[in-house]
């Protein structure tokens, strides 16, 4: 069992990971990288 939530939780830092740098790819030329960063974990209750 603790195997299988370790990979879910894995699985799941990989999807927010890909998903931040996206956001952070798609605003580059108007927002800096921390604050696209700080946008990102804001709009998902994250921090």
């Amino acid at each position: 069992m603790e195997l299988a939530v370790a990979v879910a939780q894995e699985k799941l830092l990989s999807a927010h990971v890909d998903h931040a740098l996206d956001l952070i790819a798609l605003v580059n030329e108007d927002v800096s990288f921390p604050d696209a960063l700080e946008i990102y974990t804001r709009l998902l209750r994250l921090d």
